[in-house]
């Protein structure tokens, strides 16, 4: 079982592309997004349910959970507490989603990620 971690950017697209593999042998796959609102309110963002149905196309059984309310802090702590209650062997996630000057100013998911991670991760960019 896998977890696919949603935020609508470039490199979460490209980590499921990378992923679609093992997630089309997975058992079962839920995509996580976290406050959700956030992210629909960028131009051109593709919303949880339609990453849902392309996996669904391509045979996967997916469900979808949405994490509201996470506080900034703990943007890659609720994915990963999540997919494990869930049950999840591993976790896909887009890296370095925002310019690297902001990352490395700011920090981000993707080095909160790696900094605090506690099951395998596949991530693209």
């Amino acid at each position: 079982m896998g977890a696919e971690a949603w935020n609508s950017s470039r490199p979460a697209a490209r980590a499921v592309s990378d992923a679609l593999p093992l997630i089309e042998r997975s058992e079962r796959t839920t995509v996580l997004t976290a406050n959700p609102a956030a992210f629909m309110q960028r131009h051109g963002a593709l919303p949880a349910d339609h990453m849902v149905e392309h996996l669904r196309r391509h045979g996967a059984t997916t469900d979808l959970v949405m994490l509201d309310n996470v506080p900034a802090g703990s943007v890659a702590d609720a994915p990963q507490d999540k997919a494990r209650e869930l049950g999840a062997d591993l976790i896909v996630a887009g890296a370095f989603g925002h310019p690297k000057l902001w990352e490395k100013l700011l920090g981000g998911v993707t080095r909160n990620l790696l900094d605090r991670m506690s099951m395998p991760l596949l991530m693209s960019h």
